[in-house]
């Protein structure tokens, strides 16, 4: 990082303008500034103290886009114009973000396989444990960054006469929805059991901040845009809901929801141990 000619740099890799004496200046520079912090003094940045080589346009200057910051003992303490700890924070949000995008993008294609009635819907006979425990990995982390506790309830021996690809969205969405309503150091709880009309019945309880009756109404309808953010700003489209309906109802089982505002909520679905009437 130092000042050239024009000639030098045009058409030359980046990296071999990285010269000794380019970086042994960038490196004063930086121990100067953190020198001038730690007594108060504020200074220009090592942009700044670059830039003024090059006022009268016979020379430029150029430098790596991701700027790694040192102090003088050579220990990294930022990159880009950030501090270690914000670039962690950074990380964390965009690692939120990509993970909302890819749920989004996700349902959004299984949406419209339903409308155009290509879903794929391939039922066989398969262990619930197996299932509910690959889901819930999908929501490990989400809960982690939000300190919620995920515990189960499940026998081993149970089973399901459904498509392992739908009944993983539908609990992978209903976990997702019990995650981001519910506030930080809460509950979700996930169990099974099998009932006297040869269903097994699944059940995902929160402690979050529940529904109140207005919610509840219009929790499965298509028409009603949904305007509820988690407790984290988490965004939410209501679509992951209606694809569990739809899921649900293609297995020929049913889903219902039970709420108290302040309190928590719980969905249930039932899935079919055996074959049952399915619908096309």
């Amino acid at each position: 990082m130092r000042g050239f000619k024009k000639e030098e740099v045009i058409g030359t890799p980046i990296w071999s303008l990285l010269k000794p004496e380019g970086i042994e200046h960038a490196r004063k520079v930086t121990v100067k500034l953190l020198e001038d912090e730690q007594k108060g003094i504020k200074t220009g940045t090592i942009r700044f103290e670059l830039e003024l080589k090059c006022r009268d346009d016979s020379w430029i200057w150029a430098e790596v886009n991701s700027n790694i910051h040192y102090n003088a003992d050579g220990i990294m303490v930022g990159l880009n114009g950030v501090t270690m700890s914000q670039a962690q924070e950074m990380a964390v949000s965009m690692n939120k973000s990509a993970t909302n995008l890819y749920r989004l993008l996700e349902n959004l294609l299984q949406w419209s396989q339903i409308q155009k009635g290509a879903l794929s819907f391939n039922p066989e006979v398969i262990p619930v444990n197996q299932i509910l425990t690959e889901s819930i990995a999908m929501v490990v982390e989400p809960a982690k960054n939000k300190g919620i506790e995920i515990t189960t309830d499940i026998s081993d021996d149970l089973t399901v006469f459904a498509d392992s690809n739908l009944l993983q969205t539908i609990i992978r969405n209903l976990m997702y929805n019990a995650v981001k309503y519910t506030d930080k150091g809460g509950k979700v709880n996930i169990s099974a059991k099998n009932t006297v009309s040869k269903n097994v019945e699944i059940s995902v309880k929160d402690n979050g901040i529940g529904m109140d009756q207005i919610i509840l109404d219009n929790l499965f309808r298509a028409d009603m845009k949904p305007s509820r953010k988690g407790t984290e700003g988490e965004p939410c489209t209501g679509l992951g809901l209606l694809l569990c309906k739809e899921f649900v109802e293609k297995h020929g089982g049913k889903i219902w929801v039970k709420s108290e505002v302040e309190k928590g909520s719980t969905f249930y679905f039932t899935i079919p141990t055996t074959i049952p009437n399915l619908q096309n």
